[in-house]
């Protein structure tokens, strides 16, 4: 099953496209928008998987 950030990402890409087809700012931001929540998204999980992997190997 695809992760939320993917389908963010996707969904970012074909309205970025669609807006520069037809030259709709509006649509174009909607897409960095998207684009960047997909981004933020990825920060997360990696801060989490990072900080959790720290705390597990302290633990003695």
């Amino acid at each position: 099953m695809s992760s939320p950030r993917h389908i963010l990402g996707v969904i970012g890409i074909i309205l970025l496209l669609a807006g520069m087809a037809r030259e709709s700012r509006v649509v174009v931001w909607i897409a960095i928008v998207l684009l960047g929540l997909s981004v933020a998204l990825r920060i997360i999980v990696a801060l989490r998987a990072r900080f959790a992997s720290d705390s597990e190997g302290e633990q003695d």
